[in-house]
C-alpha cells in the first residue's frame, strides 16, 4: 500500500500518500523515553528451493542464494513445497520472490513516548 489512512477528530477517514521522507522528528530522551530494537535472525531464508509438480512429477528448482545476506545472518536454507505450481518459470518467481522477502531480519522497534507528549502533533 503506498498510501496511510486515518480517522480525524471529526469522524471523517482520510487517505494521503505514504511521504518518502520522515515526516516528523523525535529526540530520545525528550520525546521518547525508552527505545527497545531486538535483533531477530529467526525467520530468516537465504537460500532458497522450491519444489512443485511438471506433469505429476515432483520437481526442484535449482537453489537461489542470497550471499551477502549468507555472509552476514550464515546459512538458512529451506525448501519450499508448493504442487499447485506447475512449470519451472512459475517456481523460479515464486522462489525469488521469497528470497527477497525473507533474506534480511525484519525489525521490530518499539519505543514509549514520554507521557507529556502532544500525541496530536503526529497527526499527519
Amino acid at each position: 500500500m503506498n498510501f496511510y489512512s486515518f480517522i480525524g477528530a471529526d469522524g471523517v477517514v482520510e487517505y494521503k500518500p505514504k511521504p518518502n521522507t520522515p515526516t516528523h522528528l523525535l529526540t530520545y530522551g525528550k520525546d521518547i523515553i525508552q527505545l527497545t530494537i531486538p535483533e531477530n535472525t529467526e525467520n530468516i531464508q537465504n537460500v532458497v528451493q522450491v519444489s512443485y509438480m511438471d506433469n505429476n512429477v515432483e520437481t526442484f528448482t535449482t537453489i537461489a542464494t542470497d550471499q551477502t545476506s549468507v555472509d552476514k545472518y550464515m546459512h538458512k536454507e529451506t525448501i519450499l513445497s508448493r504442487s499447485d505450481l506447475k512449470d519451472q518459470t512459475s517456481a523460479d518467481l515464486y522462489r525469488d520472490e521469497y528470497l527477497q522477502d525473507n533474506k534480511d531480519e525484519k525489525q521490530n522497534i518499539q519505543l514509549v513516548v514520554n507521557s507529556l507528549f502532544d500525541i496530536e502533533y503526529l497527526h499527519p
